[in-house]
């Protein structure tokens, strides 16, 4: 009983590494993609340019308070 509770948990732990690993792999190649990705989308464009200007009006405001 002892050895199928230890190959168990053997094997949870292989699997938990496994997914772990593809997930670093995953997450860096699409870091890697998004770094190469010269031509902004439009919607992400029109997403940095609001919080940009969110920003600078946030940050004009704070001028005018007395």
């Amino acid at each position: 009983m002892l050895a199928i509770l230890k190959f168990f948990v053997i094997i949870l732990c292989v699997v938990l590494i496994f997914s772990a690993l593809c997930g670093v792999v995953v997450f860096i190649s699409d870091i890697k993609r998004f770094k190469l990705d010269t031509q902004m989308s439009l919607p992400r464009q029109k997403l940095i340019e609001r919080y940009v200007d969110q920003q600078e009006l946030e940050k004009g405001g704070d001028n005018n308070v007395v």
